[in-house]
């Protein structure tokens, strides 16, 4: 439906533009004209996490991966999203629930890329490190080049206390990131490990200057 797709992108630019409060006319709109649309839920659940409304945003991710069965992202959005509320239970049983989706699909698919990136993630919540490592050296051989791939191994890689890994992965993300992008390094927690290391503030300081348009040295 028109309606549904103008709403649900005007939704998303507020929210991915900082201005989430805005979203909110936009994504009901989005949900009365197509309930039963994937893309709606999604957006809806952008909105929720944007505005730390876990348990709402959990609804609509649930809702989302009924509907496209072979979809991941829902499936780890709730599993942060427990994190986020401090429910641990929650967060184990949507761990377990994503690998059970994850599995079926690389069954059929052994590098299925989202299902592998997804699955590292998911497999160190669950205490598996060893295959979480393998998963995600995996992945990044598939798809050397994505830059958001390399952005959540190397919050993998964090986690795994592979700190010059994480590094690894994240410079050439910070040679072309927007501000918005920038700005994020600064405050996403799974990078807490590595942000006062020189590693770490040298490549800030060299993405600072990028944006200012000075040269990096």
């Amino acid at each position: 439906m028109k309606g549904t797709r103008a709403s649900s992108r005007l939704a998303r630019k507020s929210i991915g533009s900082g201005k989430a409060a805005e979203a909110k006319a936009e994504v009901d709109k989005a949900l009365e004209l197509n309930p039963e649309s994937y893309d709606v839920h999604a957006v809806a659940a952008r909105y929720f996490i944007a505005t730390k409304k876990y348990g709402d945003a959990i609804k609509h991710l649930t809702k989302a991966e009924q509907i496209m069965q072979t979809d991941v992202w829902s499936l780890g959005m709730a599993l942060q999203c427990h994190e986020a509320r401090g429910d641990n239970v929650g967060a184990r049983m949507a761990a377990q629930h994503g690998m059970e989706r994850i599995n079926k699909i690389l069954a059929s698919d052994p590098e299925h890329a989202d299902a592998l990136e997804r699955g590292a993630t998911t497999l160190l919540r669950l205490g598996q490190s060893a295959k979480a490592k393998d998963w995600a050296e995996k992945v990044l051989k598939l798809s050397p080049e994505s830059k958001s791939l390399r952005y959540n191994m190397a919050c993998a890689m964090v986690q795994l206390a592979r700190f010059d890994r994480a590094i690894e992965l994240l410079e050439p993300v910070s040679t072309v990131a927007n501000r918005q992008g920038i700005e994020w390094f600064k405050v996403d927690t799974d990078l807490d490990p590595i942000r006062k290391g020189a590693k770490f503030k040298h490549m800030m300081e060299g993405a600072e200057a990028r944006l200012a348009g000075a040269p990096p040295g």
